[in-house]
């Protein structure tokens, strides 16, 4: 380009982009492709309206398929998915976590590491965490709600049985000093 020369800013009736063209007004959008006579347009200025005549004829719309309503919903085919296989494990950790929890709560409420559900509840957990990692690498696998479920009991009743262990080791260091 020429120093001094001008390029005039045009304006595409079709997209709207702004174009630099010849000060002519005819030029070709990039966006769209239309090749014609643009508005010739400032940044910040408002485009006059392009003549109708100068547009080209919109396609005509697509006739419906044979059935179809225009305005309503048409029914669509149920989507059914293969039922999710539930992890044993993840049954497992729910069924020790329950047995230890209640086990230790009927049993012996002030030793549930003697009373055996201490015993179960380290398997609960144990599975509840090797039930979650299967379940993560194999989408079709369920179960991860009852996973956790046993998860949650089972360290419930570890956290019981360490709290009741450290009481009774309190309890005895203080009938040692008396």
């Amino acid at each position: 380009m020429l120093l001094g020369a001008s390029m005039a800013t045009l304006r595409c009736p079709r997209c709207s982009t702004l174009v630099p063209g010849p000060t002519s007004g005819h030029a070709a959008c990039p966006r769209c492709g239309y090749q014609g006579r643009v508005d010739t347009a400032a940044y910040g200025q408002v485009p006059q309206r392009p003549v109708a005549s100068a547009m080209p004829a919109m396609p005509a719309a697509p006739a419906a398929p044979a059935g179809y309503v225009y305005g309503h919903a048409q029914p669509v085919a149920p989507v059914y998915q293969a039922p999710v296989q539930t992890s044993g494990k993840a049954i497992a950790s729910l069924v020790l976590g329950i047995v230890s929890l209640v086990g230790g709560w009927v049993l012996n409420i002030m030793l549930p590491f003697f009373s055996g559900a201490f015993l179960l509840a380290v398997p609960a957990v144990i599975l509840g965490h090797i039930a979650l990692a299967d379940i993560r690498r194999r989408p079709d696998l369920g179960g991860q709600g009852l996973a956790i479920t046993g998860l949650v009991m089972g360290y419930i009743v570890i956290a019981f049985a360490v709290f009741a262990l450290i009481m009774i080791a309190m309890f005895f260091s203080w009938l040692a000093s008396w």
